[in-house]
């Protein structure tokens, strides 16, 4: 199995697996937390996952917390030790128990979620971030136009392979927090993946990390392929 495929959480289930599991707070829901709490789960150390889709979290999120899609939680071995204590943000308490299976990678801690959604987090007054996007079209304009950008590609090395933009860099997601140093921040940033998804995490990565211009390549190869512009394989 390769580094790209083996994911921190699936080696701690394998060791599950041998051991047993840890304690999952057996079966508690999850608490809903109002804004002023949320904040101070915040000042205590506990990292906001946004589990809202990739434009939601673009328009507006709490500044510096990670987006990850409800159909990606698995990347969250990738990116929060599981002892950290964990608030949830979303869009509709339906995704509670999707949000709960996180339990099963070994996300015992987490505390709850903040309850009204983003809404009641701004009506409180607490401070917003915001994610840039860029359409393909407007990528295409850059790049024909020599705009000076670096180009993000967080696939596999595999999807990399099979196709991605010229001047793209590949750094897969799953490593990118331990290769930020690679990472320039002396131009925008544009992140890229299959459809926006994973952009959206890796995105979240660097604007946790202090990066200014970020960029989510909304749409991303399957729209720059839709559109028919050039690939290097």
């Amino acid at each position: 199995m390769s580094t790209t495929s083996m994911l921190p959480t699936f080696r701690r289930m394998e060791t599950y697996n041998v051991e047993g599991a840890p304690f999952l707070g057996g079966g508690q829901p999850l608490q809903a937390m109002p804004p002023v709490e949320v904040q101070q789960r915040m000042e205590d150390g506990a990292v906001v996952l946004d589990v809202r889709s990739p434009s939601a979290f673009g328009g507006a999120h709490i500044l510096g917390s990670y987006s990850v899609p409800l159909s990606l939680l698995s990347f969250t071995g990738w990116l929060i030790p599981p002892n950290q204590p964990i608030v949830t943000i979303m869009d509709d308490v339906d995704d509670l128990d999707r949000v709960a299976t996180l339990a099963r990678i070994g996300y015992d801690n987490v505390k709850g979620y903040l309850s009204g959604g983003l809404a009641a987090w701004y009506e409180a007054g607490y401070p917003l971030a915001a994610l840039n996007f860029i359409p393909a079209s407007e990528l295409k304009a850059w790049i024909d136009a020599g705009r000076e950008c670096y180009l993000l590609d967080v696939k596999s090395q595999d999807e990399f392979s099979e196709g991605h933009i010229a001047s793209a860099t590949n750094i897969y997601l799953g490593h990118l927090q331990e290769r930020l140093t690679e990472v320039p921040r002396s131009r925008p940033i544009v992140v890229v993946c299959g459809t926006g998804a994973r952009a959206s995490i890796g995105a979240s990565i660097l604007l946790r990390n202090g990066y200014d211009e970020v960029y989510n390549f909304l749409g991303a190869m399957k729209a720059w392929n839709e559109l028919e512009y050039p690939v290097t394989t």
